[in-house]
Parts: structure tokens; C-alpha cells; sequence
């Protein structure tokens, strides 16, 4: 198990400085699973990615992690939506959908879904139940 703590860390120094803040309150369980924290910070940067004029990114983690986006255009597109699902082959994965290729892959094999919800204009989010037995 990895401490939350170090992935939080990890992630606000990536988001220093940027225009997409983070928002992550320290009350998160204390470790999870390296698989869990892997897929975690790919959901963060997918959803970051997703604010392309800026924007807030927050996390909550109990039973179920939620990253949201909150900005002016935010939308996770069409195709890192299919990468993510698991419908993109392979040998079409390029260098625009392989966050969301690597994270669906992460997901799957550690049975977690990732579902995704958005206003195509102001917020998006993505969530999965965590196996944290």
C-alpha cells in the first residue's frame, strides 16, 4: 500500500503553479492500494485535461473516489471517453488519448469502472467505486 499523503503531494507539486488548481482535503484514507493510487492521479490528470481554459480540479476518496472539473469549457472528449471505456484498439491509441487509454487499463484490471458525468460546458466528473478490502 501507498500513503495517500505521498500521491497528494506528488500532485499538488505537479499542479503548482499551473491554471488548473487542486483541491484535495486531507481526509482521504491513510493508504490504499498502488493500483488505486495509479489510477487515482490518472483520473486527476485526465480531468485537468479537461479544463481547457483553466479551472479547479477536487478530490474526494472514501468508498468511492470522485475527481471533479469545474471551468469555462470543461468536457472530457469524445475520444479519451472511448479510450477510457475501453473501446479504443490498441494500435489507434495515440498520444492524445493514452492518459485515458492507461487509466481505463488500470481500472479494468483491478475491477474498479470509472463512470463520467459532465455539462459538456462548465463541469466534469469522473467516479469509481474503490475495492478497498
Amino acid at each position: 500500500k501507498i500513503p495517500v499523503a505521498d500521491a497528494k503531494t506528488a500532485a499538488m507539486r505537479f499542479f503548482d503553479g499551473r491554471k488548473v488548481g487542486l483541491d484535495w482535503p486531507s481526509q482521504s484514507p491513510q493508504d490504499l492500494p498502488q493500483p488505486i493510487i495509479k489510477l487515482l492521479l490518472n483520473m486527476i490528470l485526465l480531468v485537468a485535461e479537461s479544463l481547457p481554459r483553466g479551472g479547479d480540479v477536487g478530490v474526494e476518496i472514501s468508498t468511492e473516489a470522485l475527481i471533479t472539473g469545474a471551468g469555462v469549457g470543461a468536457a472530457l472528449a469524445p475520444d479519451r471517453q472511448d479510450a477510457l471505456a475501453g473501446k479504443t484498439p490498441e494500435d489507434q491509441v495515440n498520444a492524445q488519448v493514452i492518459q485515458a487509454f492507461c487509466a481505463g487499463e488500470l481500472a479494468r484490471n483491478t475491477g474498479i469502472s470509472v463512470n463520467i458525468e459532465g455539462d459538456g460546458t462548465s463541469f466534469v466528473t469522473l467516479g469509481a467505486t474503490l475495492a478497498l478490502s
